[in-house]
């Protein structure tokens, strides 16, 4: 009987991501197997074979956590979905073989081969899975959005396992949506499982495996709605970088890198991975590693302060990294402590096709995503000019730009008002 578990490939840097192999042994064979996924080993729970999930509050559900972190908590299970389906998979190999051919599996080589039994097929000749499967295997995408893939491949399996490239059409459309909308799913996922579908199709009909054209119909789409996501005032901001926090040194940390994060404007895993020799003069000089551009950000005040607090303490003069997931969990732990942030605000989300509100304290609310966006929106506020915000943030278009930022009719309304008193004064 085969024996499967997984192996982190190496552990020298936990909090760098480095590849989860599948390893098979039967038989005095041993097969390593790259699962094409990757972690951070602070993230691994060996014993349960997994990745660590984001712990949610007691008498709580996943829908009321803030959008960023349920997008993290679907992206773990999804994650952990890939792992298991394929250790699924390769048990499935096993167990058919035995029984097709009352014997085991003779060697590594043949076990290759039985697990990608397309390799030497044409592409005219894969179905509708197969070519997904082929789809996902040449490009070169981050573990998160290939765990996207996966999971949209895993939900039409559910719906329809035998299904091919001439089943997808409009009365296709509407019964996939309506299942994936009978699992309780929110309207943006259901969207972002459509998206996925089309591209495989896309890449499909460019490759002249598909023919049926019926996805490009207007009414084969994605619908999806407005999150409501929120930013900090900049006197909550203060609040929060004025917290007392001395007899607590986890939360301490937790809120400096925090800050620097609402005052750079950076992604989590660039402000966590800021170095001394990005800090030039009055500017921060870095590489960003999702939009992989350069970026030079004036170092505000409040980072200036925070850097002569870890001065001699660490090597960056930055508090010490942390994981993600740690950090959401602390930034909620802080936010509690100030009172400017108890006030609650509405959440609207459709959820298996109902729109259904939620009402939560603004701390609640609060993730290392909040920190992105309200650089985003503050500068924006201020009159930084969008264009230079843009060059910080990373934002290709206005119109993208526009949605992130989270400006109020009032909030605009402000802004014209001090443009045209100052128009005056001059």
């Amino acid at each position: 009987m085969e024996k499967i578990n997984f192996n982190l490939r190496s552990r020298k840097d936990e909090n760098k991501e480095t590849p989860i192999n599948l390893i098979v042994r039967w038989k005095g064979n041993r097969a390593v197997i790259s699962t094409g996924v990757s972690v951070k080993p602070e993230d691994w729970e060996t014993s349960k074979q997994r990745k660590k999930q984001i712990s949610i509050p007691r008498k709580s559900s996943v829908f009321e956590l803030s959008k960023e972190d349920q997008e993290e908590y679907n992206s773990i299970n999804t994650f952990n979905d890939i792992l298991k389906n394929k250790k699924k998979k390769i048990e499935n190999i096993f167990s058919d073989y035995r029984f097709k051919n009352k014997k085991e599996i003779e060697s590594v080589e043949e076990l290759r081969q039985l697990l990608n039994p397309t390799s030497n097929k044409k592409l005219n000749e894969m179905n509708f899975f197969e070519y997904f499967d082929y789809y996902l295997s040449i490009k070169e995408y981050h573990p998160k959005t290939l765990a996207w893939y996966e999971n949209t491949k895993e939900k039409l399996k559910e719906f329809n396992s035998k299904l091919d490239f001439n089943d997808i059409d409009l009365v296709f459309y509407k019964k996939y949506k309506k299942h994936l909308n009978d699992m309780g799913l929110a309207k943006n996922t259901v969207a972002k499982h459509i998206q996925n579908l089309k591209s495989v199709l896309n890449h499909a009909t460019g490759q002249n495996v598909n023919t049926n054209l019926a996805y490009k119909n207007s009414d084969f789409k994605k619908e999806t709605e407005e999150s409501i996501n929120i930013y900090l005032e900049e006197s909550e901001l203060q609040d929060i970088f004025n917290l007392d926090l001395s007899d607590n040194p986890r939360l301490d940390k937790a809120r400096d890198l925090f800050i620097i994060g609402c005052r750079t404007g950076l992604r989590f895993s660039d402000f966590t991975a800021l170095q001394e020799e990005n800090f030039q003069g009055d500017f921060i000089e870095v590489q960003t590693t999702k939009m992989d551009h350069e970026v030079v950000i004036p170092i505000h005040p409040m980072v200036k302060q925070i850097r002569a607090k870890y001065k001699g303490k660490t090597a960056n003069s930055l508090p010490p990294s942390i994981s993600n997931q740690k950090l959401n969990e602390y930034i909620k732990e802080f936010a509690k402590k100030v009172d400017s942030l108890k006030k609650k605000k509405g959440k609207r989300i459709t959820l298996g096709g109902e729109t259904t509100l939620l009402k939560k304290p603004k701390y609640e609310m609060c993730s290392t995503h909040t920190a992105r966006r309200t650089f985003a929106s503050l500068e924006y506020r201020n009159k930084v000019p969008m264009i230079t915000i843009m060059s910080i943030t990373g934002h290709k278009s206005t119109d993208t730009f526009l949605k992130y930022v989270k400006t109020t009719p009032k909030e605009h309304a402000q802004i014209m008002k001090e443009i045209w008193e100052e128009r005056k004064m001059k």
